[in-house]
């Protein structure tokens, strides 16, 4: 599972499409554009007393398309009421379009992908000299329902498996298959719209990753709501080993755009050797500004 959890680092990648204009996909001038994503404060730091993974992202426009973007992941420790950031990686992205797509380049890399007529990814080819995974991604009716994952060609896919309901989606399900490897997320939705099309990639790592700058524009449509709560839950051979219950709770703007989330994570994880159970909890807020 510790694999999963880093899967939405990969976003070191490009995109081609025989429709490159994507319109879909570029923000009219009359909705409001994500300036950056990032840490606000901290409620609660739980008994480690860290936040773990915490995202930075700070975006640039032309035209009202993204054409850069800036990553930064850290851990915070939280001692004696001071914030100590420890950074744990950083990155910085272009993006170009031109007639055969979508280019993403970053410093070290540039790969592909390929876009589906709607201008959603369908494929990005695996590429083991700089150690990036092969993805397939099927749509139906422009809801994202399959996602395979390929680290290496003599290894087993990692199969997700998604389902809708009235525009949202409602459960995703790993490995379904795999009794030793397998999760099952559920989702529990208010009547707050959706409108940055928020937690398009949850499933590839922690739900409190709400955004990711490519994944937002080209994984197919979003949910139309926005979640309350988002459960997972982890099984090893048939048992349940870890749960992980994340509540949101939102401040909206007078436009219906999400200035702040406040997340609560409350984590569970058993043992079904001896029946022990340990409990965690965690409470911190993200804050989004715009460029309009």
């Amino acid at each position: 599972m510790k694999k999963l959890l880093l899967l939405s680092a990969f976003l070191i990648f490009a995109c081609s499409s025989d429709d490159a204009s994507n319109e879909e996909n570029t923000n009219p001038s009359n909705e409001k554009l994500i300036e950056s994503v990032t840490f606000h404060s901290v409620q609660d730091c739980g008994e480690s007393n860290k936040l773990y993974d915490v995202v930075d992202f700070v975006l640039s426009y032309t035209n009202n398309r993204i054409t850069s973007f800036s990553q930064r992941k850290f851990d915070i420790e939280c001692e004696n009421n001071n914030l100590v950031f420890e950074e744990s990686w950083s990155g910085e992205f272009s993006l170009e379009y031109n007639t055969s797509g979508l280019i993403i380049n970053s410093t070290n890399s540039v790969s592909e992908c390929l876009l589906n007529d709607d201008g959603f990814i369908t494929s990005i080819p695996q590429d083991e000299s700089v150690g990036s995974l092969g993805y397939e991604f099927i749509y139906t009716d422009g809801y994202l329902s399959y996602c395979s994952i390929n680290e290496y060609p003599n290894q087993d896919d990692t199969e997700f498996i998604f389902s809708w309901l009235e525009g949202n989606r409602t459960v995703t399900r790993l490995n379904p298959s795999q009794p030793s490897n397998n999760m099952i997320t559920t989702y529990q939705y208010g009547n707050l719209d959706n409108k940055l099309n928020l937690f398009s990639s949850d499933f590839m790592g922690e739900s409190s990753r709400v955004f990711e700058p490519i994944f937002n524009s080209f994984l197919g449509k979003s949910s139309l709501k926005l979640p309350e709560i988002i459960t997972k839950e982890f099984y090893s051979s048939s048992a349940l080993t870890l749960k992980k219950s994340y509540q949101f709770d939102y401040v909206i703007d007078d436009n219906g755009y999400v200035r702040y989330i406040t997340i609560f994570l409350d984590e569970s994880s058993f043992s079904p050797i001896d029946n022990t159970e340990y409990n965690s909890s965690k409470k911190w807020t993200l804050e989004f500004t715009y460029t309009n």
